[in-house]
């Protein structure tokens, strides 16, 4: 990192991007440009040559210009100059730049449409019913082909409220669409200054580069809002439990991850820290009543799709989320399907596998931490984020770009040197890869986007020493 630093400094000078308020405003000007450019042109996909010019220089631009402006904030940041309202109103340009545009790098947007337009138009059951049960649903535009047999996969929650989303749309893609993007910009912007707060109150460091990465940063703004996924609103969800923990109010913390899985399950994983950090730290009472509360939203949730429960698609359902893809499973199970054919076993073998190594480390973690003889927040923070860390990104058989966003702003609450919160931002660094072709070369995507940055990562922190060094950007 030192030597790119380096040549980041000298690239830099002649566009005069220079370490201070003035600099960075210049950065921001340059992102708001390149923001435009992917707005009005890359949609035109048809076009090879815009296709291929903003896979791959405006992603090394954009990434470039990330860096650049890391390094500027972390300096300002040294110098007590953080421009706060910069930072701010920069994000407010480039939401209302990147809110519009049709999603050009993944068709989920269009999934949760047809989730929603599923239930608010039709009435039907999204997890036992799809678009192609309705008939003449080719005709209809807010239904999309690619998901058109595919039930929905995510929490009752999210089902809940893409319903409510296509009610508001009033059956307009457009503004359908749009809804969607614009919520996740204020979930975002909450998100941020949730994040600001907390290392503000609890007077930790980097909460300018924390703004900085989650306001600025194009893998945020080109997936959570130009492309609109719905992996910010766990990440919210996540977040609210680990700064209620920091705060020692106990009552929310299960009802914020319980929400949190009710959007995406993986939050569940989370859910042993939690129970023992209230025990340890609360007592058995406590953890009770905050386990009951937060049953309350998960029993409301099921309750509105209970109906179908019989016969709801869950065999295709588990078969969607555990199907290796651009994961490090994948990049096993890929090659075999090519050199032997049938990869049935093998890829069970190899999830078995996966598996079993997981719950045998998430296993002697939580023991570990039983075992202290105090359980600090601080350390739920850091188990909670190791684990969910090492599972989306190592053990899941299913791995997208987006989904860093899940643990991202989290990381944030972590010491700037800790060995989990580097690896989450060198792998966030790397996942702009996924905006060049790249991401379609199968074995070649998950070894470069996420083997390489884990194992970069792993020489940093072996050259520096100790999990909590502090040295950033």
């Amino acid at each position: 990192m030192t030597r790119l630093g380096a040549l980041l400094d000298r690239g830099s000078s002649a566009l005069g991007l220079t370490a201070d308020r003035a600099g960075l405003l210049r950065t921001g000007v340059l992102l708001g440009l390149l923001y435009l450019a992917y707005a009005v042109a890359y949609p035109e996909r048809e076009v090879r040559i815009l296709r291929y010019a903003f896979g791959w220089g405006g992603t090394l631009l954009l990434l470039l210009l990330w860096l650049r402006g890391a390094q500027q904030i972390v300096q300002l940041e040294r110098d007590r100059a953080v421009p706060w309202k910069l930072l701010l109103g920069a994000f407010v340009v480039f939401a209302a730049l990147t809110v519009g545009p049709i999603p050009f790098h993944s068709t989920d947007l269009f999934a949760y449409t047809n989730t929603g337009h599923l239930q608010a138009h039709y009435g039907l059951n999204p997890y036992v019913n799809t678009a192609v049960d309705v008939p003449g649903w080719e005709n209809d535009p807010l239904f999309f082909s690619y998901w058109s047999d595919t039930p929905c996969v995510y929490g009752f929650l999210f089902a809940l409220i893409t319903r409510g989303v296509a009610s508001l749309g009033g059956g307009d893609l457009a503004t359908t669409l749009l809804i969607f993007r614009l919520m996740n910009v204020f979930v975002l912007a909450g998100t941020a200054w949730l994040v600001i707060s907390t290392l503000r109150r609890h007077e930790l460091p980097r909460a300018g580069l924390a703004a900085f990465t989650l306001l600025w940063s194009p893998l945020v703004l080109l997936h959570v809002i130009a492309n609109g996924h719905n992996d910010i609103l766990m990440a919210l969800c996540i977040l609210i439990a680990l700064r209620l923990a920091l705060d020692g109010r106990w009552l929310g913390v299960v009802p914020a991850i319980l929400v949190g899985a009710l959007i995406k399950h993986i939050a569940l994983a989370l859910l042993p820290f939690v129970l023992l950090w209230l025990v340890r730290r609360h007592g058995w009472r406590k953890a009770a009543v905050s386990t009951v509360v937060g049953l309350v939203p998960v029993v409301l949730c099921v309750l509105a799709y209970a109906d179908g429960f019989a016969d709801a698609r869950w065999a295709d359902i588990a078969a969607d989320i555990t199907t290796p893809r651009n994961s490090l499973q994948a990049a096993l199970v890929y090659p075999y399907e090519q050199l032997v054919g049938d990869a049935g076993t093998f890829r069970h073998v190899v999830r078995i596998a996966f598996g079993l190594a997981f719950l045998t480390f998430f296993g002697l973690r939580w023991l570990r931490s039983a075992r202290r003889a105090t359980y600090t927040s601080e350390a739920l923070i850091e188990d909670a984020l190791t684990v969910l860390v090492v599972l989306m990104c190592i053990a899941s058989s299913l791995w997208h770009p987006w989904y860093v966003v899940m643990f991202l702003p989290a990381v944030f609450l972590l010491p700037p040197g800790h060995r989990i919160r580097r690896l989450a931002l060198w792998i966030a660094a790397f996942q702009m890869i996924a905006f060049t072709h790249l991401s379609k070369a199968r074995v070649l995507d998950a070894v470069v986007m996420l083997a390489l940055p884990m194992w970069l990562a792993w020489r940093e922190q072996r050259a520096k020493g100790g999990p909590t060094q502090e040295s950033e950007a």
